[in-house]
């Protein structure tokens, strides 16, 4: 028996949206606060006059959200500097080098 009903939410254009890993729970809100407040009247809809132990959960299970959101980032300038960068350490290493070993030659 599970102790634990799980969530995954995700945000939307303008809603957040979480659904349910265990149950067949899908509910919206404008805010975190809201969605927490519908994830509880979800759960507790779903379960009312049921037996939760038929879903194979405890009598009075817990819910777990996971948040998922995705943070966008432009790296492209910063990997041209990094590729940047380690190419002149490479050129000049290698310029290093090589003098060094024309001198060893000579």
């Amino acid at each position: 028996m599970k102790g634990i009903i799980q969530f995954t939410i995700t945000k939307g254009d303008r809603y957040f949206v979480a659904q349910g890993v265990d149950l067949p729970i899908v509910t919206q809100g404008e805010t975190l606060d809201e969605l927490t407040h519908n994830i509880r009247e979800a759960v507790d809809l779903a379960l009312e006059n049921e037996n939760a132990s038929e879903f194979g959960l405890t009598p009075t299970p817990s819910v777990l959200v996971n948040f998922e959101h995705a943070l966008m980032i432009d790296i492209q300038p910063l990997m041209h500097f990094v590729f940047t960068r380690c190419l002149v350490n490479f050129v000049e290493g290698f310029m290093l080098f090589g003098r060094n070993k024309l001198n060893d030659l000579r």
